[in-house]
């Protein structure tokens, strides 16, 4: 058990999670998750290891590389977060993809009953000879608490917090018109660690004319009952801390 681990955790075990634990990020940091995806039926259709590592920590927030399988290809990218760890943006070569104002998945203080709704767009900003920027989506996402308790991991019982939230991205600047994407993300946040200890979605791309404002509203209302096309679910399974 790393040391700056223990003593976090002993600092925090017992006390409410209505506010932010001050993640003490240090560069070469590693948080190693297993990664499991599933289609519409449930199958387990590929299964990998997703590895986050801090690059860099400071002030005013977090530069992580996330290395992953995606399509069978490993990547890695390069991701900026804010000091309450939202997304800002992802950097790709030349490119970085932006979330304005952020991508809203906390709002501090947090408690028992938080709720919180946010819109932001994601627009891809290159460098090349001149500055390109080209609108992505707009999303909006709806988000709650709805558990608060411990986790176990490391042979310790984490503080943790649960969070569920349906966020819906549309076309580039098109106000969620035309086709959109629905993901109903389920999340067990261990502020002692300063990330997820478990992360869920369920997800679907319906196509223009496949739903309505009111079809999209019964996500936010009910989402474990609205039809999806598959799952992913990571679980934290090692930490390497400097």
């Amino acid at each position: 058990m790393p040391r700056r681990l223990w003593v976090s955790v002993t600092g925090l075990l017992g006390l409410s999670l209505s506010a932010m634990a001050d993640p003490a990020f240090v560069a070469g940091d590693r948080f190693v998750y297993e990664r499991t995806k599933y289609d519409a039926t449930g199958a387990e259709t590929e299964r990998s290891d997703v590895t986050w590592q801090v690059l860099e920590s400071t002030e005013t927030g977090h530069r992580i590389q996330i290395d992953e399988l995606l399509s069978g290809t490993p990547t890695a990218t390069v991701w900026n977060f804010d000091r309450d760890n939202n997304a800002l943006s992802q950097e790709i070569g030349h490119c970085r993809n932006v979330n304005d104002p952020d991508s809203g998945r906390y709002r501090w203080p947090m408690s028992n009953d938080s709720t919180w709704d946010v819109a932001f767009d994601v627009t891809q900003v290159c460098q090349y000879e001149t500055l390109e920027t080209k609108p992505q989506a707009h999303c909006e996402s709806s988000a709650k608490v709805v558990w608060q308790g411990e986790y176990e991991f490391l042979t310790l019982k984490l503080p943790a917090i649960a969070i569920e939230r349906v966020v819906a991205c549309g076309g580039p600047g098109s106000g969620l018109a035309g086709a959109i994407a629905v993901r109903w993300e389920k999340e067990l946040l261990c502020p002692t660690l300063g990330v997820r200890c478990t992360f869920e979605y369920d997800w679907v791309g319906l196509a223009a004319g496949q739903w309505t404002a009111a079809s999209l509203q019964a996500f936010r209302d009910d989402a474990e009952h609205q039809r999806y096309s598959g799952r992913v679910r990571e679980v934290i399974k090692d930490t390497e801390l400097k």
